[in-house]
């Protein structure tokens, strides 16, 4: 937006943006960024850029159409858990590394995980119905986005995409088909 409305982002404007999305959502920080992915760290909004190949797969991402607050979210997980909502470190690693090193999807989607699943796929059954489609139609690693609603699946290419997303058309949910390679 900033080329768009032809805005020169200094170093300090952008420190300054950075901590004003900060407020809006751990999350909105990403987006500030001209990168695909990064390591977030704190609640979010710390990232480290990763510099990943571009032989990842397209991702189906189903939004039911409405909104699901963290803080909900998280009171409703049990408080025995919820240090454990984070991908473990060892994880994480090699979670990353995988990607760094173009693997396969298959090789990593078992290193995805998400504890806020247990909270809330009980609760909305339009998210819980969602992941099960996904699955059902051979998306892998299909997860829920966060504290949800979205949820997303993996697919090996636009055409397996495009025939996921068909068989979600019959649900009234946005459904976009997206690549990863940037």
């Amino acid at each position: 937006m900033a080329k768009l409305f032809q805005i020169d982002l200094t170093a300090a404007r952008k420190k300054r943006l950075h901590a004003i999305a900060s407020k809006l959502g751990a999350d909105v920080p990403f987006f500030l960024k001209e990168v695909n992915f990064c390591l977030a760290t704190g609640i979010g909004d710390r990232l480290k850029t990763l510099k990943i190949p571009k032989s990842l797969p397209y991702m189906v991402l189903v939004w039911p159409g409405f909104p699901s607050p963290t803080g909900p979210v998280y009171k409703a997980l049990p408080p025995h858990r919820r240090a454990e909502t984070l991908t473990s470190l060892s994880q994480l690693d090699r979670l990353v590394r995988s990607l760094k090193r173009g693997r396969p999807v298959e090789e990593w989607v078992g290193f995805l995980f998400n504890r806020l699943e247990q909270a809330e796929l009980p609760a909305l059954t339009d998210v819980a119905q969602a992941r099960r489609i996904l699955e059902a139609a051979g998306a892998k690693g299909v997860r829920m986005s966060g504290s949800g609603s979205s949820v997303f699946g993996f697919v090996s290419s636009h055409l397996e995409g495009e025939k996921v997303a068909r068989r979600l058309q019959a649900y009234p949910w946005k459904v976009y088909l997206t690549s990863c390679h940037g």
